[in-house]
């Protein structure tokens, strides 16, 4: 694991409530592109499937449509591959993109589409939204609804987590609120015991061709400890020279700068 994801781990599931219960109902988290959020996430899909010890535990991997829903679905499916002790205990199912426990057919993991028609009975235990910047239809903010709250009458909390990169500030309203709500509480300006937000970012006023800010920016870099080589950002910004397009894009994906629109007719 990485610091950033040692850091979110402990603090989602080591602040406990009176009762001794996880405290955090949802979490955002708001990283970088190519900093394992996939990964991240896969495991903990995995976690929950074999260590949840109440029958029926239903874990979803939700993102705006299959396509993307499928990334995390391919990542656990691999780590389960790699493992002989989770093949024991897990099934593969890949004509329906499940992941269900071998004692328990009642528990599963399921890749699904956030535009899709899935019933309002859907009973959570664990719910990944990939890349939330995309969740954008009536539709989309509806199934957030379904999945975020389906599992309210569980013993246990439902934690959902919503994963991404930064989007277009008119056009990601859930992304959005999610970002606005996280500063928010880091400014003290609202207080939400239950939310854990965290976001990792090059600030408005930042030098974006400076490598101190690809550092600030990406928390998977080795300089924080991470995997990520910094001469990988490094071949992306000299790539992005060339247009001004190409530049907006290098400051939303890698250094997670939220943009006004995608395509400017003036370079600001």
């Amino acid at each position: 694991l990485c610091p950033w994801q040692e850091e979110a781990l402990q603090i989602i599931f080591g602040t406990l409530d009176d009762d001794e219960e996880r405290l955090t109902k949802l979490a955002y988290l708001e990283v970088p592109k190519k900093s394992g959020k996939t990964e991240f996430v896969a495991g903990l899909v995995l976690y929950f499937l074999t260590t949840d010890a109440l029958h029926g535990c239903e874990v979803y991997g939700a993102a705006s449509v299959q396509r993307q829903a499928l990334n995390v679905y391919r990542a656990a499916t691999a780590m389960v591959e790699q493992s002989p002790i989770l093949s024991k205990r897990l099934r593969l199912l890949r004509s329906t993109h499940r992941i269900i426990s071998r004692s328990d057919p009642n528990s599963f993991y399921a890749a699904i589409a956030a535009d899709g028609d899935f019933s309002d009975g859907v009973n959570p235990k664990f719910v990944v939204a990939d890349e939330v910047h995309r969740w954008k239809t009536r539709k989309q903010m509806e199934n957030w609804d379904v999945l975020r709250l389906g599992g309210i009458a569980r013993k246990h909390k439902t934690l959902t987590i919503g994963i991404t990169t930064a989007g277009v500030i008119n056009e990601s309203p859930l992304a959005w609120r999610l970002h606005e709500k996280t500063l928010n509480i880091k400014k003290g300006i609202v207080e939400a015991p239950s939310f854990y937000g965290r976001i990792y970012a090059a600030d408005q006023t930042d030098d974006w061709e400076d490598e101190q800010t690809w550092i600030k920016a990406n928390p998977s870099l080795k300089e924080n400890g991470g995997f990520l080589e910094l001469s990988k950002i490094r071949e992306e910004y000299q790539a992005s020279l060339s247009d001004s397009a190409s530049q907006s894009a290098f400051r939303r994906y890698y250094l997670n700068r939220w943009d006004q629109k995608e395509n400017r007719a003036i370079d600001m």
